[in-house]
């Protein structure tokens, strides 16, 4: 008699979602598989949630999944264009991918949505600074650390930023900045010492800036130093010499006769022999045509042609 009490009183206890275990791993799981697992069941179960798309693509990305990691973002976005975090996240897949330009306008809907977000402007400049729009991209690390001033991953940016156009003053400066926010961060401490020596790393290329930065001032022009126009030669003062006369006197024992030049001897070649049309047929002929063509240089058909 006890089983049937016991279920009486399990079937009074308030019932449990069952999707609940699967969402709290597609929102609180780190690990890539449990995340997957999860968020893939809310799918199977309501293919109109957004956020389980959303969460999918986050551990299709950890998986290295990333072209698969777009396709739910941009899933998730069709079904609630209102959610920033999957406009966020695919900017990131697209920076993976090697689609700045791409990246940049998911970074500008998440900052036209949310212009207090820091993430989104340093993930703008990270694609500004793939395209090579260096100027912008300071820009917007600037705007960053001014929305969070404890943004260590933006000073880092803004610090390389400042290593690859050899401001290592500016540089160095936005590195201990990072430290500051985050003593372990293990790019600011490599950064630095870059800074510190002056120096940049092997694989990385220096960058022009077209506006002056301002972190750190232009510097000055060398001074020109002109050199002095040559006189033009005509201004020159014209030196005269005297001219000495100089009387010659002949001796008649130099007095040499003319001598006479022997005229040389033209030696007549023999007219070369008329060479007959028969003999230029002849020397024209190259059996190797025959096997090539299937006319000989006399129009004839290839069976024609012959050796002789």
């Amino acid at each position: 008699m006890r089983w049937p009490v016991l279920a009486l009183l399990l079937a009074l206890l308030p019932a449990m979602p069952a999707h609940g275990g699967d969402f709290a791993l597609c929102e609180q799981s780190v690990d890539a598989e449990l995340k997957f697992a999860g968020c893939n069941g809310l799918v199977a179960r309501d293919p109109k949630l957004a956020e389980a798309f959303s969460g999918r693509g986050l551990a299709l990305v950890a998986l290295g999944e990333t072209e698969r990691a777009i396709a739910d973002y941009s899933y998730a976005i069709s079904l609630d264009p209102g959610l920033m975090v999957a406009y966020y996240n695919r900017g990131l897949s697209y920076l993976q991918i090697d689609e700045p330009a791409l990246a940049v306008e998911d970074f500008d809907s998440v900052i036209a949505r949310s212009p207090g977000d820091a993430t989104a402007y340093n993930g703008r400049a990270l694609s500004y600074a793939a395209l090579g729009k260096y100027d912008e991209a300071e820009a917007d690390f600037t705007r960053a650390v001014a929305l969070d001033p404890a943004y260590a991953r933006a000073y880092v940016g803004r610090g390389s930023l400042s290593l690859s156009r050899r401001l290592f003053d500016a540089a160095r400066a936005d590195f201990d900045k990072a430290l500051k926010a985050d003593p372990g961060n293990t790019d600011a401490i490599l950064g630095r010492s870059y800074a510190t020596t002056g120096t940049l790393p092997v694989d990385a290329e220096a960058v022009a800036s077209t506006t002056p930065l301002a972190s750190e001032p232009e510097p000055a022009p060398a001074p020109v130093m002109l050199q002095p126009k040559p006189k033009p030669l005509a201004t020159l003062p014209r030196v005269v010499r005297p001219v000495r006369t100089v009387s010659l006197k002949l001796d008649k024992a130099l007095v040499v006769a003319p001598i006479k030049v022997a005229k040389p001897v033209v030696t007549v070649k023999a007219p070369k022999a008329k060479t007959t049309a028969a003999a230029k047929a002849k020397s024209v002929y190259d059996a190797s045509l025959v096997e090539r063509s299937c006319n000989n240089y006399q129009g004839e058909p290839c069976g024609a042609v012959s050796s002789k």
